[in-house]
């Protein structure tokens, strides 16, 4: 190195603001002696690339006065801050809506008992039934917009029927859940792994080896069981639950177990495919059976037992929440079976406490100036006394007479023939009451509809004081026979239970 290059090198290693002016260095014809480059000039000089482009460094003469105020707008905030671009974006889940329906398999049965009691039973216990039994109802799952944006599709499984929002997490589901639908499974032996292993990684929730973190088929084994057994989970999260081992015992074992391998055959076709690797047999199963097990829609109604062990997690706990809102008040799965007891003959009314019943029996008042004395007597002595039993009413009419005694069947009897026709309404709890005469106001707007709202019994436990539409009629003799100690319940069975 000669003294000319030598004297170019400026040595001063100080802050920026104790070296010379950046003016000075300004190239304007001047001669290099009265204006020696600075360390920076010669980083940036032609020839001397290399050393710019290790420190990023750069001319002061070349700088803009944005600059600042734009290395400000392309700061990065730091991973802290919420902005952080580095983090993956979460999912965007779908509304989702859920509401219960009645089967027909609960139906049957309790049409069949509420045709047998004649009593009338509140509807919102009915439905608090049908709620606490899965198998007498069914869950509605329906995909709604999000803040305008259309609805999001969502995807069952046709063979078991379970429903997911995301549709690789139905193929995976599909896959893992019904492999054996279109593959054998066959394990064979192999060689050892072989080379020496320090560690080895084990999922702490599952328990499994996966093998040595630098083994070559290490991510295909984690991918595997991360997505058959946690794939509600996300996928950082489930890293953090894999730990290394060094016991030489677990890796051995492991070494055994990798030994092991798994070969998958198809049974569908005439000449069977073999695949050795997972990632092959699900690339296979995506585009042969998925789009034929997997299928798409806004809406689909699942069995309720179903519902209670669905893989995704989202809408599993949607459909809890919804169960949980609905059993304290139960009026959507009212409203649906209400619909559906009127179609099967069963009649609804309400009472005067604003309380909605359902009986086989269409309450229908009756005259007692046109009845004979020992009915007239039952329905005046209802009517003044309310909250009654048949057994209260017996002893009232017949004081001090047996139960089995023939005055009390004769009463026990004009009874049972007056709730058989509606005259007398036998409610859940035994209690009695009796219907009003239909105003012309309610024959007007409701004499034509069976059981419309115009039908207000009373509450069970009050005066009651129920309107009616249909014509009085002359009470013929009695031809009815029930005990005395009939007591009032439902208890409601499957359809294939006698």
């Amino acid at each position: 190195m000669d003294n000319k290059e030598i004297s170019d090198i400026e040595l001063s290693f100080g802050p920026a603001w104790a070296r010379k002016s950046p003016e000075k260095w300004i190239a304007s014809g001047t001669s290099q002696k009265q204006h020696p480059k600075s360390k920076r000039e010669w980083q940036t000089a032609p020839g001397k690339a290399r050393g710019s482009a290790r420190f990023g460094n750069r001319n002061r003469n070349e700088k803009s006065a944005g600059d600042f105020e734009s290395r400000k707008k392309n700061h990065r905030p730091a991973a802290t801050e919420k902005t952080d671009t580095r983090r993956p974006a979460q999912e965007v889940l779908p509304a989702i809506t859920v509401s219960f329906i009645p089967e027909r398999s609960g139906l049957k049965p309790l049409v069949k008992k509420l045709s047998s009691t004649r009593r009338a039973y509140s509807l919102f216990e009915v439905a608090a039934t049908f709620l606490s039994k899965p198998e007498f109802y069914a869950a509605a799952i329906e995909s709604a917009g999000n803040d305008g944006q259309p609805a999001s599709s969502l995807y069952q499984c046709t063979e078991c029927k379970a429903v997911f929002t995301n549709k690789q997490t139905a193929v995976t589901h599909g896959l893992n859940r019904h492999l054996d639908m279109f593959y054998d499974k066959e394990e064979k032996e192999g060689e050892l792994p072989q080379g020496k292993f320090a560690c080895v990684a084990r999922c702490t929730l599952s328990g499994e080896l996966l093998g040595p973190p630098n083994y070559h088929a290490f991510n295909e084994k984690l991918t595997e069981l991360y997505r058959s057994r946690f794939a509600g989970m996300p996928i950082d999260q489930y890293r953090k639950k894999i730990v290394n081992e060094t016991d030489p015992a677990m890796i051995e074992r492991w070494k055994k177990e990798a030994a092991r391998k798994i070969i998958y055959r198809t049974k569908l076709l005439n000449e069977p495919v073999v695949f050795e690797r997972i990632s092959l047999l699900e690339q296979h199963f995506n585009e042969n059976y998925a789009p034929a097990l997997i299928r798409e829609n806004l809406r689909f109604v699942i069995p309720a037992k179903i519902s209670q062990e669905l893989d995704d997690h989202y809408i599993k706990q949607v459909i809890q929440e919804t169960w949980q809102k609905e059993t304290r008040f139960p009026i959507n799965m009212a409203i649906a079976i209400q619909k559906r007891f009127r179609h099967l003959g069963l009649h609804i009314f309400r009472t005067s406490a604003k309380m909605t019943f359902v009986s086989s029996v269409q309450p229908h008042a009756i005259d007692p100036a046109q009845a004979t004395e020992i009915v007239r007597n039952i329905l005046e002595w209802i009517k003044t006394n309310t909250g009654k039993t048949r057994q209260n009413l017996a002893a009232a009419l017949a004081p001090g007479m047996p139960p089995d005694s023939a005055n009390v069947a004769e009463i026990i009897n004009s009874l049972v023939w007056l709730i058989d026709r509606g005259h007398v309404i036998e409610f859940m709890n035994g209690t009695l009451a009796v219907p009003n005469r239909a105003s012309p106001v309610a024959k007007r707007y409701g004499g034509a509809r069976g059981e419309s709202a115009h039908f207000r019994a009373s509450d069970p436990n009050k005066e009651s004081k129920a309107i009616s539409t249909s014509p009085d009629r002359k009470i013929p003799g009695n031809d009815s026979r029930e005990t005395l100690n009939q007591k009032p319940g439902l208890e409601l069975q499957s359809a294939s239970q006698p």
